[in-house]
């Protein structure tokens, strides 16, 4: 019989609040605990200087309905993976200017740009550095 004990202040601080979350225990070989944390998306409120808390919201939507002149990340953790669907207003051209500290494969891409156009940002905390990609003009 295996006893495990768990610090319900230790998971709270390494994944935040669980919301309407989901946290999966998965015990692997040797006895090694793993969690996982599934979190829905939930929608970003529009700001011109965008403040994006990635411990309370990892998974998110965001509309724009102007220009993102610049992107805050708070509660990043090291090992965090976090995603943004970013979708054009009917109205289309807008812009978001991405963390100039970010690593990209190649340079910083802009967002695509047509009226309801709809692009992927993944981002990943590798020791406190923000690792990015972003896939562009998805379609039904």
């Amino acid at each position: 019989m295996v006893t495990t004990h768990f610090d319900p202040k230790e998971i709270l601080s390494r994944y935040g609040h669980l919301g309407n979350g989901k946290l999966v225990f998965n015990i692997l070989s040797g006895g090694q605990i793993e969690l996982d944390l599934f979190k829905p998306f939930s929608a970003l409120t529009f700001a011109a200087s965008l403040t994006w808390d990635v411990g309370e919201t990892p998974n998110a939507t965001l509309e724009l309905t102007g220009n993102v002149t610049t992107l805050t990340l708070e509660n990043s953790l090291d090992g965090g993976a976090y995603t943004l669907r970013i979708a054009q207003d009917s109205t289309g051209s807008r812009t978001f200017a991405f963390p100039a500290a970010w690593y990209w494969a190649g340079t910083a891409p802009s967002i695509s740009s047509g009226a309801s156009d709809i692009d992927v940002l993944e981002l990943r905390n590798i020791s406190g550095d923000i690792y990015a990609s972003l896939t562009k003009d998805w379609q039904t």
